[in-house]
């Protein structure tokens, strides 16, 4: 039977100090290796991008720091689930030992990871296809960065209040200070996860820029300040003059 008081805060003894530092260990690993795993994605699309004419999907360095900064926040606060599940998730003793709602905080801190990170899978499949391929070269038509940057920036806030809804619950107001420091933390450390870039995307642009036509025997296209529009429906054919 259901006793009164059995959804009450029975959080035990402090966490240990060596739980609480191999929490935090075990937070930062799980960042750095999400975020290297966002990057590489990334970097291989542009790869997958490149076209028989060596064309590639070119971010600006205001792109890729952007889009770096995203990742970085998304690893972080995975992370800090990562942690907060180590902290909190202790074994049960005996088969009758009675539920709290510290239980339910792990249980929604891991729910929260499968969920996000099978809707983010399903997201960034979709964009892969739309946007990296030759085949749809949809980068060529749309940008999120910089019209729609919002969206990814709501992205941040949702997952990071969804990750202290539960504690929220259980601490109520107490929780309210932990939460603004963890902010901070998460803000710095992504800040400074976000400067680490793993592929030279830079050398990668110029490798394959190098094969093309134009750069590889340095052509010089004509250019005008004045253009008729073509009314016709015939295309005319391209003519590129190539000198020793």
């Amino acid at each position: 039977m259901l006793k009164k008081g059995f959804l009450r805060n029975n959080i035990g003894k402090n966490i240990p100090i060596y739980k609480f530092l191999i929490g935090i260990i075990l937070g930062l690993l799980a960042a750095f290796f999400l975020y290297e795993i966002l990057y590489l994605f990334r970097e291989t699309l542009r790869v997958f991008s490149t076209s028989e004419e060596h064309d590639i999907w070119i971010l600006t360095d205001e792109e890729v720091d952007f889009y770096n900064l995203i990742f970085a926040f998304i690893a972080t606060i995975m992370g800090q689930s990562i942690c907060l599940i180590y902290w909190f998730d202790t074994p049960k003793t005996n088969f009758n030992a009675r539920p709290t709602r510290l239980g339910s905080v792990v249980h929604e801190q891991r729910l929260l990871n499968w969920y996000f990170l099978n809707w983010f899978a399903k997201l960034a499949f979709v964009f892969g296809i739309m946007f990296g391929f030759p085949g749809f070269a949809g980068h060529y038509e749309f940008s999120f960065f910089p019209d729609f940057n919002y969206f990814f920036i709501l992205i941040i806030i949702v997952l990071f209040l969804q990750t202290w809804n539960g504690i929220l619950l259980v601490f109520k107001a107490k929780a309210f200070k932990w939460m603004l420091i963890s902010a901070l933390i998460v803000s710095s450390v992504s800040y400074g996860l976000s400067k680490i870039n793993i592929v030279a995307y830079k050398e990668l642009n110029n490798r394959v820029i190098e094969k093309r036509i134009s750069s590889k025997y340095q052509l010089n296209l004509p250019e005008s300040s004045v253009f008729k529009k073509q009314e016709q429906k015939n295309w005319l054919p391209k003519v590129s003059v190539v000198f020793s």
